[in-house]
């Protein structure tokens, strides 16, 4: 469909099958594949343009951005995600000592060292600095899930299925948890199984990402209407966040059901609150069913959040849009 193609926001297509391995995300604790030198990055300009350079290139760049942003937690945060992303892991490791010395967020500073420290062979005090965070500041999902990532390159899966279970007793929507258990138990009971333990979590307290999932199958499987019966409960019944307003639309436009996606996803979307992906959608859906005039609203209102990963796309699709008001 071109610039039409609808955005689904899915960190994996597919999650982990062993409680030894680990979903990708920035806090996991996989092996990363060695780089290449011929390997290069791609960069945006302010202007949206897409630009590229050689990794060696790429890792003084970032190197340096580590020394000048060692004082602003903000900056040397961003800079860490993208060497982790990048596979420059092994260059981490001070920086991010330094950023759980200066971030006021704790949890995500202790997550990223715990992350690198896994990462780098240091599964051990990657644990007992996890340990203390839940000692010092409270339990929390987001840093027992990166203790089962530990307990999981230690090969103890026994803890790893205890642990996880843990995560989502503490918040059923702790997606990486979620996304674990349940490949766990397909891989282990089959499909069937899967499908009971995301039933079971759904009907927990707070809880929107098992329904979610739940509505996916269904769509998958023709059984539209117990989809968008899904689909309002969870509309009706949590806070849910950007990335489930982006799969509920995403999902019902890509089975071509763009009215429901507008019903549903539309009176709830504003993209301050929301991000950029599910007003994407929105766009397109709208511009499908001939309504030009909300998805230039709508288009606005993601252009004004100024993501210079994304100006290009916008770019395109207002020019799609001139296009098809003739």
């Amino acid at each position: 469909m071109g610039i039409f193609d609808w955005l689904r926001r899915r960190k994996t297509e597919k999650p982990p099958v062993h409680a030894s391995s680990e979903p990708e995300q920035i806090q996991e604790a996989s092996e990363p594949d060695p780089p290449q030198e011929e390997e290069r990055v791609s960069l945006f300009s302010d202007s949206g343009t897409q630009v590229q350079i050689d990794r060696a290139s790429w890792r003084k760049v970032l190197l340096n951005k580590f020394s000048e942003d060692r004082d602003d937690p903000e900056k040397l945060f961003a800079a860490l995600v993208t060497a982790i992303k990048d596979d420059l892991v092994d260059d981490c490791e001070a920086a991010a000592r330094r950023l759980l010395q200066i971030d006021p967020e704790h949890r995500r500073a202790t997550t990223l060292l715990a992350h690198v420290l896994t990462q780098t062979g240091k599964a051990d005090e990657a644990e007992g600095l996890l340990l203390a965070s839940l000692a010092e500041h409270g339990e929390d999902a987001v840093v027992r899930n990166n203790l089962a990532k530990v307990y999981a390159v230690r090969g103890e899966d026994d803890r790893v299925l205890e642990t996880l279970r843990e995560c989502l007793e503490l918040d059923p929507n702790e997606e990486n948890s979620l996304q674990w258990w349940v490949a766990i138990k397909r891989e282990r009971e089959g499909e069937e199984a899967a499908r009971e333990l995301l039933r079971e979590i759904a009907e927990r307290d707070g809880s929107w990402r098992a329904s979610i999932w739940l509505a996916r199958m269904e769509i998958e499987e023709g059984q539209i209407e117990i989809a968008v019966s899904r689909f309002r409960q969870v509309l009706a019944s949590a806070s849910v966040d950007g990335e489930a307003l982006t799969t509920i639309s995403g999902d019902l436009a890509r089975a071509g059901h763009l009215d429901a996606a507008i019903e549903l996803v539309d009176p709830v979307y504003e993209a301050q609150r929301h991000g950029p992906y599910a007003g994407l959608n929105l766009t397109m859906a709208h511009a499908q069913t001939g309504n030009l005039e909300r998805a230039r609203a709508v288009l606005d209102e993601v252009e004004a959040l100024h993501r210079r990963d994304l100006l290009k796309h916008v770019q395109e699709l207002r020019e799609q849009l001139d296009q098809l008001s003739g």
